[in-house]
């Protein structure tokens, strides 16, 4: 006869944090007013085991990230294409609750360093990561009860290709994504006279182009493999390219 099994009660181990990196990105007294406040709220948010306590302290740190969402928006869309003030508004709200929500639902969760370098993906997801558009059909759905493909009937439907060829579209965009970087890498190459640091910006160009699967890669090369300045131009080369980007595709 088989014995029942007793599980021991789980214990909830208790949360270590780690400020490894926090050095990496300065200290924290030269960063901004309100990066400053955010990271004194969070310290008193773990400090406290008093829900209504923890619930009032979430509150205040939603508030200013919703202004800090705000202002990187403005900050990311200026020069790129208009949007109105509700929308920036409605923006910057999705964004605070995006990125306030993980602080409920994953465990431990703390920003060590830059809430706006974390804040930033959250961003990126309100702008662009729910783009709706009118109809999407595929050209494999059959039609009723046959075997045949809206494909296979686009001269009955009256349907016309844009592209005559049929990876001329996507040869149209990688054309015009290299001629972007090439035009691009000239500019800084023209601007940054040491051969290493060229060398690590291309290499970082790489990581990112691929999208690797850990996500965090371009953080461990950055820290790894590169010192202020380096980080400082390849922010920047990044910050152009994804502004040419918006413009080439967007606008």
């Amino acid at each position: 006869m088989m014995l029942p099994i007793r599980y021991e009660d789980e214990i909830e181990e208790e949360l270590i944090f780690t400020d490894d990196g926090v050095e990496w990105y300065g200290n924290i007294e030269d960063k901004p007013q309100i990066e400053q406040n955010l990271q004194a709220l969070q310290t008193e948010y773990y400090a406290t085991n008093d829900i209504k306590e923890k619930q009032r302290i979430w509150s205040q740190m939603f508030v200013l990230t919703q202004v800090y969402a705000k202002s990187l928006i403005m900050k990311r869309m200026k020069g790129v294409r208009y949007e109105s003030p509700e929308e920036i508004d409605d923006k910057a709200n999705q964004t605070a609750l995006a990125f306030m929500s993980q602080y409920c639902y994953r465990k431990g969760f703390k920003c060590g360093a830059s809430f706006a370098g974390m804040i930033s993906p959250k961003i990126l997801e309100s702008l662009y990561g729910h783009c709706k558009e009118d109809q999407v059909m595929s050209l494999n759905k059959t039609i009723g009860t046959s075997d045949k493909e809206i494909g296979d009937a686009q001269e009955f439907f009256g349907f016309k290709s844009i592209y005559e060829q049929p990876d001329e579209f996507a040869q149209v965009i990688t054309t015009s994504l290299r001629e972007i970087l090439d035009k691009l890498l000239v500019e800084f190459d023209s601007e940054v006279e040491e051969e290493s640091r060229r060398f690590k910006l291309r290499a970082y160009l790489q990581i990112l182009l691929r999208k690797p699967r850990n996500k965090h890669s371009k953080l461990l090369f950055l820290r790894n493999f590169c010192d202020k300045k380096d980080i400082d131009v390849i922010r920047l080369f990044e910050l152009e390219l994804y502004n040419r980007l918006s413009q080439e595709y967007y606008d």
